[in-house]
């Protein structure tokens, strides 16, 4: 039986680019998810809730300000502490 994972990988083409500048949107969005934790664990419990209440995509928020929750809800992540703390 054949196996359908070739035995060596081609050679990477001339020009190609390699490392963190092929991914750019990548990295760009694990340091803004970063820097958003950061200071959301550096925010109290009241400041966390109210900014997880804005940053929040039901219907009603969305119909008053669409794009500042769309991109946050993105990078905030209720429920995980990145700091230890909950």
């Amino acid at each position: 039986m054949r196996s359908l994972v070739p035995l060596s990988w081609p050679a990477r083409p001339p020009g190609e680019r390699r490392g963190p500048g092929r991914s750019v949107f990548a990295w760009a969005y694990l340091v803004c998810f970063v820097g958003t934790e950061l200071v959301y664990t550096g925010l109290n419990p009241h400041a966390q809730a109210r900014l997880i209440e804005w940053a929040s995509t039901d219907v009603a928020n969305l119909a008053r300000e669409p794009a500042g929750p769309l991109v946050l809800s993105a990078l905030v992540t209720p429920g995980t502490s990145w700091s230890g703390r909950c």
